[in-house]
């Protein structure tokens, strides 16, 4: 949503209607300035929520004080590094001419509360993976240096290829899921497959 529908509907509910009227805007945008002052005033007590509950399981399940605290501290950097990211691009155009797309000067308002749930979570599943091969040999060895080492070595090739798959699909977009045209030795094949006049 632009500054400048922002402004118009301000400007607009503003108004004072006539004596025993009563004035009510609809259309796109007044509802996207509804749905963004709706999703401001929840999103920091939805944020809070997100950090204090995956603290909570974290520290449930690694009785840990400083693994949750430094897990969703730096989830939380993350996220805004990831948002300052999908600012420059989406926003202002950084880059918006080799990635095909034309910028609006502004950034869907659903779009930040999409990234929470899907980077947080994501970050957080991973992170416990790793996690839980670091205390898993800590447990078995009591040594606290061996066991990062170890669980990074065991788990680096698999958090990086699903980081890697979810990138180069990011970038092909819907190229991703399209299939090549059957071909006619395709078509030929379903075709005898097919049961003859009944």
């Amino acid at each position: 949503m632009s500054r400048e529908a922002r402004a118009m509907v301000e400007e607009l509910r503003a108004q004072t209607p006539p004596p025993g009227a009563e004035a009510r805007f609809t259309g796109m945008p007044a509802s996207r300035v509804d749905i963004v002052d709706m999703i401001g005033e929840r999103a920091l007590w939805m944020g809070l929520l997100v950090a204090v509950v995956s603290a909570l399981v974290l520290f449930l399940a690694f009785r840990s004080l400083a693994v949750p605290l430094i897990t969703v501290a730096t989830r939380a950097l993350s996220l805004l590094a990831a948002f300052g990211v999908i600012t420059l691009i989406f926003q202002y155009g950084v880059g918006a001419g080799p990635l095909g797309f034309e910028t609006v000067g502004a950034v869907d308002a659903n779009f930040p509360v999409l990234i929470v749930a899907i980077a947080f979570g994501l970050a957080m599943d991973y992170q416990v993976f790793l996690l839980s091969r670091v205390r898993e040999r800590y447990l078995a060895t009591g040594d606290p240096a061996e066991p990062t080492a170890t669980a990074l070595q065991r788990t680096a090739g698999t958090i990086t290829s699903a980081g890697l798959l979810l990138a180069v699909l990011g970038l092909l977009g819907h190229r991703a899921w399209r299939r090549p045209a059957p071909s006619r030795d395709d078509q030929q094949a379903v075709a005898s497959l097919e049961p003859q006049g009944r």
